[in-house]
């Protein structure tokens, strides 16, 4: 009887090492797998560079390091184009912090980016309507100086996932100061 218990014990300990074993591979391929799998979308390594370059604009930009921010946009071939993992390219993470010289130096370089979206649907004026305080007011005002009046008009009407307006943003976080900018 008591070898039969030690079997059995032995055997319980064999399983339990067996599915240990088999929950760590498991689990670690799973991890790789979310790692790689962003979206549903297979991501190659040099998209994870991209990726890091956008993450260190933004914090520059963040840390007020606005000249660490001009390197990237001088110096990184195809920059511009780079998202990050909200679809924000360089010129949307500018509106988003209301980066006017920034905003200025990728549009006088590709006056076409004018008319990104992230994955929300926001333009740059979407972004900047939701700056408080009319704080964004002067560069939006810089924006409509750069593009033409049929580009103003895309920005202005064009609307969001959400099926939203830059002017219903801006009324939405209580930034009233921008309707008139965006209404001329």
């Amino acid at each position: 009887m008591t070898l039969n218990l030690l079997e059995l014990i032995s055997s319980i300990n064999q399983v339990d090492y067996f599915v240990s074993i088999y929950f760590y591979v498991f689990f670690s391929f799973f991890s790789v797998d979310l790692c790689l799998n962003c979206n549903n979308k297979k991501r190659s390594f040099s998209e994870f560079e991209e990726t890091d370059t956008i993450s260190e604009f933004e914090k520059a930009i963040q840390n007020g390091n606005i000249e660490h921010a001009v390197q990237f946009i001088e110096q990184e071939q195809n920059f511009l184009g780079q998202e990050n993992h909200l679809g924000q390219t360089p010129l949307l993470i500018a509106a988003k912090y209301n980066q006017n010289d920034l905003i200025t130096i990728i549009l006088r370089q590709r006056m076409e980016y004018f008319y990104q979206n992230d994955q929300q649907g926001n333009n740059l004026l979407h972004l900047l309507a939701q700056i408080p305080n009319n704080q964004a007011k002067m560069t939006m005002e810089n924006i409509f100086t750069i593009i033409d009046s049929s580009s103003k008009e895309l920005l202005v009407t064009s609307s969001n996932n959400q099926n939203q307006t830059p002017e219903y943003v801006a009324k939405y976080y209580g930034n009233i100061g921008y309707i008139s900018l965006l209404r001329q």
